[in-house]
Formats: C-alpha cells, structure tokens, sequence
C-alpha cells in the first residue's frame, strides 16, 4: 500500500511529530478514492453528510490524515482502516490499543494537521491567517476571551483592523490548542477563564528544540490559569505563509527532559512526505525559566 520509507519510529518521549496535509496538495481521484478505503461507515457518512464537494473533501483528508500518520508508526502491522477510535466524556478522541500514543486533529479549509506523542498530552490548532470574522472583532473578542486578553487586543487598536485581526487569530490558536490538551474542550474549560501573553524578550532555546526558522523578533509564551500552567509547553508558529499553527505539549519531568524536541513535515498520505517550507517561522514559545 506504502512504501516502507514512509514509515516511523514512535516519537521519542521528549519529541512532537507534527504531520501537515495541504489541501490543495491531492488533487488525484484514485487517490482520494483510496483514503476512503481507510474510512469506517461512521466516518464515511459524516463525509458525505455534506453537499459541498470541498466540504467532504475536507473532511476525508482529515479522516485519512489521521489513520494514516497514527498507522505508520506501526511499521505496518496495521492497516489505517484497522484503527479503532473512542472519545472521552468531552468528546475528545483517542486511539484504542495505543501503546502510549496521544494525539491531536485540527483542520482549517485549506490545511490539515496531526500532532503525536508518546505518554502524553498535546493539543493542535491551525488557522488560516485569511479567515474573516465580520465587521465588528471586539464584540467576539469579548465574548470568547479573558479580559486580560481583550485588554491587549485593544492595544492593536491603533493599528491596521488586520493586526488586531491577526493577533486574534495567534490568540485563537494557543487557546484552542491549551483546551485540547486538557481533554475537556471549550465546555469543559472555557476560553475566558484563562489568558495567554507575550512578552518581547527572546524565550531562549533551552526548553525547545524545532525544525523551523526562528523570527528575529520571536517572543515568550505565558500562561495564567488555575490548571497548573507550569505543566505545558507552548510553540506558535506559520507552518506556511498564509497560517497560524499552535502546539501545547504535556512538560516532561525531570532533568533535560524538559526540552521538547519539535518535528514537523509535509505529507501527502501513501506519497511522499517533505520538509515544511522555507516561509515556516517559530513566532513565539515557551522559555524554561517560566515553566
């Protein structure tokens, strides 16, 4: 079905594999046609539950994304179509028979991520830097984050609607990714009850190691909320020049263990798989000094 070089070893304990699938990238029917084959019926009737051939679409790469990179770290004892699913009381889903694998979905129109680790939690959002929200973002800005939060977006005021929109957006992410990691989704620990900052010096590297170019005016992660913060590790960065990407990793105990190894590709399920771009950029982490 695929060739051996697409497969991988299971991350290492202090790694984060982060697979990325860009829609525009599989345009061939009898391909599309085989990552059905990977469906369960529930899965196939959610994809065509939809009118919208872009819509189903998207819905199918981001079925076969997941059963794909979760397959190949079996070395391919098992087939992606064998994979079982369950999902918690959040609904957040999880692999049956793990043997210790986590793992976090997110899908925009137009690109589709996965992110693995061994024995422990993560959670991943993309967003697409073009998404529009309408003509008025402070009234959502108010209703979906904490005051700390809208404070800081009112900064952007003076500034062109697209920066206050963007650094929305780079809110949007780090938030959605904190509450997928958490397992409980926005019902379970809603949006307002924690914030997120920025802080203009360097984070340093000690606590992060990744792929990716580093913006010369890349900024440290904070975190205040009650869910013990000094437990997760944060990385906002542009997987491709028109997204956003955010990753919240479990923080490991112990000695250098606390330096997450981050790795991140392009794929093209049963294809190819590739480094991400040059317009890849880490705009912002966590530093170690504040774990």
């Amino acid at each position: 079905m695929w060739g051996a070089h697409l497969f991988r070893p299971a991350p290492l304990l202090r790694e984060v594999h982060c697979w990325f699938l860009f829609v525009e990238d599989v345009q061939s029917p009898s391909l599309l046609k085989a990552y059905e084959s990977f469906l369960s019926s529930d899965e196939r009737d959610r994809v065509y539950s939809v009118d919208s051939e872009r819509l189903r679409k998207e819905r199918l790469l981001t079925r076969a994304l997941v059963r794909t990179t979760l397959a190949r770290y079996s070395g391919g004892t098992i087939a992606p179509g064998s994979l079982k699913f369950s999902k918690n009381e959040f609904g957040k889903p999880e692999l049956v028979g793990t043997n210790g694998l986590c793992f976090s979905l997110s899908h925009t129109s137009s690109l589709i991520s996965c992110a693995v680790t061994t024995h422990s939690e993560l959670g991943v959002d993309v967003e697409d830097k073009r998404r529009v929200f309408g003509s008025n973002l402070m009234r959502l800005a108010r209703r979906w984050l904490s005051d700390k939060e809208v404070s800081w977006l009112q900064g952007f005021a003076s500034s062109s609607s697209d920066e206050q929109r963007r650094r929305f957006i780079q809110l949007w992410t780090l938030k959605e990714a904190y509450v997928k990691a958490l397992g409980r989704g926005i019902s379970g620990a809603p949006l307002s009850n924690f914030s997120f900052g920025f802080d203009a010096s360097f984070p340093g590297t000690e606590a992060i190691s990744m792929q990716l170019h580093q913006h010369p005016e890349a900024q440290t992660i904070s975190l205040e909320s009650e869910e013990s913060p000094w437990r997760w590790q944060f990385l906002l960065f542009e997987p491709s020049q028109h997204h956003y990407a955010s990753i919240c990793a479990q923080r490991l105990e112990g000695g250098d263990a606390n330096s997450r190894d981050f790795k991140f590709w392009r794929t093209v399920p049963l294809v190819r798989d590739e480094a991400l771009g040059d317009d890849a950029v880490a705009l912002a982490w966590s530093s170690l000094a504040l774990l």
